[in-house]
């Protein structure tokens, strides 16, 4: 008993320092986000000068478009979030129940593509969204997500894939039993088997979209056209520094809340996820 007993004791202490590490960061951010300059500088998180300082976040929204830019950051996750579901369900579903001559080198294809890192096709994307006028929309940042154009669709890719390899097949037997083909039989029964791998993939993709610097970068040119992350770069200082560490902060925390809500509202999904196991015959 004693022996148990210590042994949670030091494995709920090693899970307290683990959990301590991750949330550390984002304690310091939120903390600072409340601070002076001067204070935060001093390393003052808590009861500094004026601390804590609200008009740190007004502040924010008056240098930069934040209804805008966070509207526009809203319009491409969301469209990365449906067209990721789509192609990754729909591309894993063919691979998972599909039988034909040459599937699993073309597999290994479409997961060689998150070994290619993105600067590596940027700049043919670049080229190609040039001729088609799309520079300076949301079209580039979107459309791939629908024909499982970006890296980390792959990726998705995979997680139908081993999702649907769990299914029992007396579940398409059936289906075509009944007279559904193919399509209906994705559609009315695998989707919807599939909500919690729906459900990691959106939150991926979601996160993935949200904080993404470097595309918004290359292919948005207008402020109106701006992200979020890109209104981050606005409070960081030139290269002799002068970065507004507080304000910077305060603009991470309005960036950053949104990502943590939706964990914590896609959790209930992945607790209360179809139990595969009870479908089984």
């Amino acid at each position: 008993m004693r022996s148990e007993r210590g042994t949670r004791l030091v494995n709920g202490l090693a899970m307290v320092l683990v959990a301590f590490a991750f949330v550390a960061p984002f304690l310091w951010m939120l903390f600072a986000s409340f601070g002076s300059a001067a204070g935060v500088a001093r390393g003052e998180l808590l009861g500094g000068d004026g601390w804590p300082q609200l008009s740190n976040y007004a502040e924010v929204a008056q240098r930069i478009d934040l209804p805008r830019q966070f509207a526009n950051t809203s319009w491409i996750a969301l469209l990365n979030v449906v067209g990721s579901v789509l192609s990754g369900a729909g591309v894993g579903y063919a691979f998972a129940r599909l039988r034909f001559r040459g599937q699993d080198a073309l597999f290994l294809v479409v997961l060689s593509a998150m070994l290619l890192p993105p600067q590596v096709t940027m700049i043919p994307q670049f080229l190609l969204f040039r001729e088609l006028g799309w520079l300076d929309s949301a079209l580039p940042l979107t459309v791939p997500a629908f024909l499982c154009g970006n890296g980390f669709n792959a990726f998705f890719v995979f997680l139908f894939r081993q999702y649907y390899l769990g299914l029992p097949r007396e579940l398409e037997e059936a289906a075509r039993v009944d007279g559904a083909g193919f399509l209906a039989t994705f559609v009315r029964i695998f989707l919807p088997l599939a909500l919690p791998a729906a459900a990691t993939v959106a939150v991926f993709a979601f996160v993935w979209t949200w904080n993404d610097f470097q595309l918004p970068l290359v292919f948005l040119h207008s402020p109106e056209q701006h992200t979020l992350a890109l209104g981050l770069a606005a409070f960081k200082g030139g290269p002799y520094g002068n970065t507004q560490i507080h304000l910077l902060m305060a603009a991470s925390v309005i960036a950053i809340a949104p990502c943590i809500l939706l964990f914590l509202a896609a959790q209930r999904l992945f607790l209360s996820s179809v139990s595969v196991g009870g479908l089984k015959s």
